[in-house]
């Protein structure tokens, strides 16, 4: 079995381990010490790369037509989905490098493809776009069975989604059942450490916390991805 420095290459076992790096660098990015911060950064850098192997193994070992994308020709690197995503959120080249903290001409670099983001722009970046650091970056999204490839984002599954508030509903509904970060943490496998980082925006839940939260939560996936419920809205009509 093929590896990057010991961790294997296939797709299900990598896109996961690369979920639990990225979770391993937005802890530490959390510091306020300078030197766990530049921990982060390394770790982000080893993921980056880790990504990049993956995605040059899978190219290589698959001998089978893959899926057609979306857009085919623009699915293809790290700057055509930046430049999806940012269409499809209606913002401009200006607004998301104001996001990100860095200069609008390192945008439109990136969507060029002239250069590729640095590992520690993509936690931003995924959090601007609001979708799976994991997809950014590789193309593929974490849940390999229950999303397609072909799909975009964990976030244009679910028409209406509004990932952008999600944060405030989980921390809504918390609250109103007395649950603390770190009950919640323990209830879907996580850390209190990322349950604050969803409550005040940093970063938005990748598809696979969706069911586990909405069950530690008592409530639907519906309404955690939309703020609204299914069975309340068709009520009106009844």
């Amino acid at each position: 079995m093929e590896t990057f420095f010991g961790l294997p290459l296939n797709k299900t076992d990598s896109l996961g381990n690369i979920a639990d790096m990225l979770k391993v660098g937005m802890l530490l990015n959390g510091s306020t010490s300078n030197e766990i911060v530049e921990a982060a950064d390394i770790v982000f850098n080893i993921t980056h790369d880790y990504c990049l192997a993956t995605d040059k193994f899978i190219k290589k070992s698959t001998s089978l037509p893959q899926p057609t994308p979306l857009q085919p020709s623009e699915t293809l690197t790290i700057g055509a989905r930046i430049r999806q995503l940012r269409k499809e959120r209606m913002l401009t080249q200006a607004e998301l490098a104001k996001s990100v903290d860095v200069q609008p001409n390192l945008v439109t670099m990136w969507e060029n493809s002239t250069t590729e983001p640095r590992a520690k722009h993509i936690i931003p970046l995924s959090s601007a776009l609001k979708c799976d650091p994991v997809w950014l970056l590789s193309g593929n999204p974490l849940d390999v069975k229950a999303v397609s490839p072909a799909t975009p984002a964990p976030v244009n599954v679910m028409k209406g989604a509004d990932l952008a508030n999600i944060g405030v509903r989980i921390e809504s509904r918390r609250n109103e059942m007395g649950m603390s970060h770190l009950r919640l943490a323990e209830k879907i496998d996580t850390s209190g450490a990322m349950i604050r980082e969803w409550e005040t925006g940093k970063a938005i839940p990748h598809s696979g916390y969706y069911d586990r939260l909405a069950k530690a939560l008592n409530t639907t996936v519906t309404w955690l991805m939309t703020g609204k419920d299914i069975n309340a809205d068709s009520n009106k009509f009844q």
